[in-house]
């Protein structure tokens, strides 16, 4: 019933009245910003098209990295509760427990 009052409005000839130039302003708008893309992008050079690769390539080397720390992080409170030589209480397997669900959920 909500969305049938909606479209009815919508649909109104007084309301379609308005949206037409609205619609239209917009859309110009739309394609002025698009030329301007562009023609900015056919003013990159081939020094700027090389950093821009670069940087892209720095980028996946970076998300990498980040990847295997949050696989080390997170496999860290096994490790520490698998370590024989200390020993660790209960309160502290329960700290590291909570610590490394946290840092799993971020």
């Amino acid at each position: 019933m909500f969305f049938e009052d909606i479209l009815h409005k919508l649909l109104h000839p007084g309301t379609l009245a308005m949206l037409i130039p609205i619609t239209a302003i917009v859309g110009g708008f739309y394609l002025a910003a698009l030329k301007i893309k562009a023609k900015n992008q056919k003013q990159i050079g081939p020094e700027e098209r090389h950093m821009l690769a670069q940087t892209l390539r720095d980028n996946q080397e970076i998300k990498e990295r980040l990847g295997n720390l949050e696989a080390i992080i997170t496999s860290i409170d096994k490790d520490l509760l698998q370590l024989n030589g200390l020993e660790t209480s209960e309160e502290d397997k329960k700290k590291i427990k909570a610590l490394a669900e946290q840092l799993r959920q971020s």
